[in-house]
């Protein structure tokens, strides 16, 4: 029987199939070769045994939160805790290598001042699939948010503290654990301890993912990085040069410099890929000592 992989935790498999819910162990064989079973995987069991007999093709996978099959992420921020854009950008270029939509969710609408939203849309107006703004206190955004999660397989990903169990309490009808932000260190608590899927009210399904602040991605050549902005690598094409890394280069010969120079790339965005860009550069020269 075939079914899909909603939640794994130590070693047992909760399989969804159209007769049931099965929680299954890994046959020893599957295990032999090393196979690994992620939420979201399309697995076939043995209902008598309680096994997972085998793992289907994966059309994706994403490294963390480890999910198979996904059809978009949704990214949620908040003004409060302040928003590690760093981060937002890494998820969003884990989703592009992936053939995955990103949609940005800014939460917690009743404490929004101007420069937040201003400052989120002049970062990711054209980057990301969607922008959609929520607040859980009166419902708004709510709606819409449930449109785009129809008939999806979505993942659900951000910080501690930014709203995503109460946001998966108002779109799934669950009664997930929710905490209030620390006064001190204005964090997050992290309540969700493992991924674990959910049916969205009016069709689709969810992954609840743990909180989390660092981010591991597959390995990326650097000279690959810009291609997964989709701000900066419309500007690649402008480039004297196809090895260019648009990095300390003089404008007459980076269409990337030049376009930053004339406002249309945004400088926080661009300052994050030059980071990010040495990071990979390090790691990828390092391979070869």
């Amino acid at each position: 029987m075939k079914g899909r992989v909603t939640k794994c935790l130590s070693g047992v498999c909760e399989v969804k199939t159209p007769t049931g819910v099965f929680s299954c162990v890994l046959r020893g064989r599957l295990r032999a070769e090393k196979k690994s079973v992620l939420v979201g995987d399309n697995v076939v069991i043995d209902e008598k045994v309680l096994a997972v007999e085998d793992v289907l093709p994966r059309k994706n996978e994403l490294l963390r939160p480890p999910i198979a099959n996904v059809d978009q992420i949704l990214v949620v921020i908040a003004p409060k805790p302040k928003p590690d854009f760093y981060l937002v950008d890494q998820v969003i270029i884990n989703a592009a290598q992936n053939g995955v939509k990103a949609i940005l969710v800014l939460n917690k609408k009743d404490m929004f001042n101007q420069t937040f939203v201003r400052d989120c849309k002049e970062q990711y107006d054209g980057v990301v699939g969607k922008m959609l703004e929520t607040c859980f206190l009166d419902s708004d955004g709510i709606d819409k948010l449930k449109k785009l999660l129809k008939n999806k397989f979505t993942v659900l990903v951000g910080q501690s503290g930014v709203g995503k169990s109460t946001l998966l309490n108002a779109i799934c009808g669950t009664h997930q654990e929710t905490r209030k932000l620390s006064s001190k260190i204005e964090r997050g608590v992290n309540t969700t301890r493992t991924s674990e899927v959910f049916e969205v009210d009016g069709g689709g399904q969810i992954v609840d993912t743990p909180g989390f602040s660092m981010l591991s991605l597959k390995t990326i050549q650097p000279n690959e990085l810009a291609s997964f902005y989709a701000d900066i690598n419309k500007y690649t094409r402008d480039c004297l040069y196809s090895s260019c890394n648009h990095i300390r280069k003089p404008s007459s010969e980076c269409g990337v410099i030049r376009a930053l120079e004339r406002g249309r790339l945004n400088p926080k965005r661009y300052a994050r890929y030059v980071e990010l860009y040495n990071m990979y550069k390090m790691e990828w020269d390092k391979r070869y000592k």
